[in-house]
């Protein structure tokens, strides 16, 4: 009818006299209510080939040499600067030729939060930012995890995008090599880069070398291993399957009391109350354990906690709940056993650290904070300062435990992930296996059609106005009550609430 514009209105109703077809009638209309496209009786039929095809699948994320390809981006630039010493920072805000903030917070949580702030306010400007956080690599765990907060920032309106980039120490003659660096990398698609030794690498995915068997879970003979976020569905599940694993003891820890749960009589089985955010509840904790049995063999760190809400309405003052478990908790567990002889320490992270999900700034984030953690301690290990392989597992949504989602949902993720939900047993068979070898890291969990994923991935990746197709639409939010209906439609997207 007209010329389409860049940006319109959809209405889709469905034809209910098409018995055994999905038809649609779909009409695109301009800010000015006006028909400009109409797609009368659209028939969306299954693809028919191997997308049903069922399989589980285990990526590594690793850093990967990648040369800069610079694209056409947003003429606002804003570049947030962090972690580098005052004479560096005076540097950089006098040569970068582009709006610059500093943020100087001492804790994670913190330094989140007001980073949360400047984006947030962003948004509510409408004015398309691209914003960049500059960062000293060897504080990457501290600052590297606000990746979430840019990834989901896209996700919820393509117009802006985020990216962090990571450069190991130099002085103040290196500085103008860093701005030119810095400059060129503004233009690019890539969200989280690191310049190692003048050698640029990104975050991606490659093939894992784990070879899928069905043996049981090989653990020490009488082991003694903990689970935090004992009592929620993931906790459950894990601790059920371990206790059938082997001859272990399996110790459970959640901020509920004893009473408030149901823990069955098992002499290989116990509970303690303990909020692990709190440094020292969580060193009583490893003090009663050691007491009890003597020692302390493996850890599975899935405690967490989800407050969900776009940017653009969320309150500010809910991210410390959220974040407490994931950094703050992984924190005072690590210090709390650095000098214990672990076997294992493993953190139950989500896709949603690895590629960001609508609603969930500060729980991606949190999840990614787990990824970055695994990293250092693994480099720990290295120095003698820890042991014990260190893991984090990007877990995608689960069929049961956790996260219930809807029907529509679960359909959107076949449709445009090739993902379905994972079933109990073949995410406990992708522990096994991680546990049964001799590999650590990032390690990145899905179930469905592995090639249907990758393809999807990698678009997104390739392309940062390429969001994931439901976080392209943009929502005008009137009020919380609408705010809150969009989200429960949208928010399960790549996500899993452990």
């Amino acid at each position: 009818h007209q010329e389409v514009p860049e940006k319109v209105w959809c209405y889709v109703s469905k034809n209910t006299d098409r018995k055994n077809l999905e038809s649609f009638n779909i009409q695109l209309l301009n800010h000015d209510e006006e028909l400009v496209l109409e797609i009368i009786d659209f028939i969306a039929r299954p693809l028919i080939g191997d997308s049903d095809k069922e399989e589980t699948s285990i990526f590594r994320a690793s850093w990967v040499e990648k040369e800069n390809q610079p694209v056409d981006k947003n003429e606002n630039q804003l570049v947030i600067l962090t972690g580098f010493e005052a004479e560096i920072i005076s540097e950089l805000q006098s040569q970068l030729g582009y709006e610059t903030r500093l943020i100087n917070e001492n804790d994670e949580v913190s330094f989140f939060k007001e980073t949360f702030e400047v984006v947030q306010k962003l948004l509510k400007g409408k004015q398309k930012t691209n914003v960049s956080l500059l960062y000293p690599l060897d504080q990457q765990m501290k600052f590297g995890f606000v990746s979430g907060l840019f990834k989901s920032m896209k996700h919820e309106n393509p117009d802006f995008h985020g990216k962090t980039i990571g450069f190991d120490q130099f002085d103040r003659n290196d500085v103008k090599r860093v701005v030119r660096l810095t400059e060129s990398e503004l233009l690019s698609n890539d969200e989280e880069v690191i310049f190692q030794n003048d050698i640029r690498r990104v975050k991606s995915l490659s093939a894992n070398s784990l070879s899928f068997g069905s043996s049981p879970c090989r653990l020490r003979d009488n082991g003694i291993y903990l689970i935090t976020g004992g009592a929620g569905g993931l906790g459950e599940i894990t601790k059920n399957h371990l206790l059938k694993s082997g001859n272990v003891t399996i110790v459970l820890t959640g901020r509920r009391s004893r009473s408030e749960i149901n823990i069955e009589n098992n002499t290989r089985l116990n509970y303690f109350q303990c909020d692990v955010s709190d440094a020292k509840a969580v060193n009583q904790l490893i003090d009663q354990i050691i007491d009890e049995y003597g020692r302390l063999d493996g850890i599975i760190h899935s405690a967490g906690v989800e407050a969900d809400d776009f940017i653009i309405i969320k309150n500010s003052d809910q991210i410390p709940n959220v974040l407490s478990p994931k950094i703050t908790g992984t924190i005072n567990l690590d210090q709390a056993t650095r000098f214990l002889d672990l076997d294992f320490f493993i953190c139950y992270s989500a896709l949603s650290g690895f590629l960001g999900n609508l609603g969930q700034s500060d729980y991606a984030s949190g999840n990614a904070f787990l990824d970055y953690f695994t990293k250092d301690r693994n480099k720990a290990i290295a120095q003698g300062e820890r042991k014990g392989r260190t893991i984090s597992i990007n877990w995608p949504l689960w069929a049961n435990g956790g996260m219930q989602v809807d029907d529509s949902s679960i359909e959107y993720l076949k449709n445009n992930w090739s993902l379905k939900p994972l079933p109990s047993e073949k995410g406990m068979e992708i522990l096994d296996n991680i546990i049964n070898s001799d590999q650590s890291g990032q390690f990145v969990a899905i179930y469905g059609n592995q090639k249907g994923f990758l393809s999807k991935f990698n678009e997104v990746s390739s392309d940062t106005n390429k969001s994931n197709d439901i976080a392209s639409i943009k929502v005008e939010v009137t009020d919380d009550h609408l705010a809150a209906k969009s989200l429960k439609y949208l928010k399960s997207i790549l996500a899993e609430e452990l």
